[in-house]
């Protein structure tokens, strides 16, 4: 394991000073031997998120589901604030409404037949990240809140099944994610929001986010909104934010 990673950090020293001087390898990296490494690592880092058309058995409207039911993220994508993948629906999940048909579509009554069947529905994926690419979605949307939208897009506006991810994840989105200035409530500042007489229902709901660190202007803007905070309100948060590092770019942290 610990020959996979210097050979891996190698590579990526090597190919950063190519990317700065063409000229400048390191004098310490074995150039000929691990010179088809380098030329599939740029070809891959140019690849980020698989276009494949992607087929699914159903006309599935995340619209229907989302917009006009008000159904949440977690009701089909059980594992997508817990675990590494979101996961799919399970036949589970679809047979909780639609043993029945509930409409007249057809699509519906392909899928009640599809359930009685007893065989699993076979969706196919459509985001796929590079195999050497570790990714969790318990650490960006369980613990830094990262909303589903910014990774994929309006997708909940679709009345038709996608064939291609709605944003194209290569190494340069992550890292400019990764790169953006972040502010967090510590607890210091929640005791200040609270002796100041903010709305007890709010404080409520802005205990579980303490210490969690937000992009100033995408995730802490959604998360305000998403509660209901005024613009009062949502200045007097914002001030109380305290600036936190940014993550870390170091290249082991994400990839294998």
């Amino acid at each position: 394991m610990q020959r996979k990673r210097n050979l891996w950090q190698t590579i990526c020293t090597s190919v950063s000073a190519l990317a700065e001087k063409p000229n400048a390898l390191p004098h310490e990296a074995p150039i000929k031997p691990l010179l088809p490494l380098y030329l599939i690592l740029i070809f891959c880092a140019g690849l980020g998120t698989s276009s494949a058309w992607a087929g699914q058995p159903l006309l599935f409207s995340h619209a229907k589901h989302t917009q006009e039911l008000g159904l949440g993220c977690a009701v089909c994508h059980l594992y997508f604030t817990s675990q590494t993948n979101a996961g799919v629906p399970s036949n589970p999940t679809c047979q909780a409404c639609h043993l029945i048909p509930l409409g007249s579509s057809e699509e519906e009554k392909k899928l009640v037949r599809m359930l009685q069947t007893g065989l699993p529905i076979q969706w196919e994926r459509v985001t796929r990240l590079p195999r050497h690419v570790r990714y969790s979605h318990s650490r960006h949307v369980g613990y830094a809140r990262i909303p589903c939208v910014t990774c994929h897009g309006e997708i909940e506006k679709s009345s038709q099944p996608i064939t291609r991810p709605l944003v194209f994840l290569d190494m340069n989105f992550c890292i400019r994610c990764h790169r953006q200035p972040q502010l967090a409530l510590t607890q210091t500042a929640f005791a200040g929001l609270e002796q100041a007489n903010f709305k007890q229902d709010k404080l409520e709901r802005l205990q579980s986010y303490i210490a969690i660190p937000f992009r100033q202007n995408q995730e802490l803007a959604q998360l305000l909104k998403d509660e209901n905070f005024s613009l009062a309100e949502q200045k007097q948060v914002t001030t109380q934010m305290t600036p936190v590092p940014s993550i870390s770019t170091d290249c082991m942290n994400c990839h294998r």
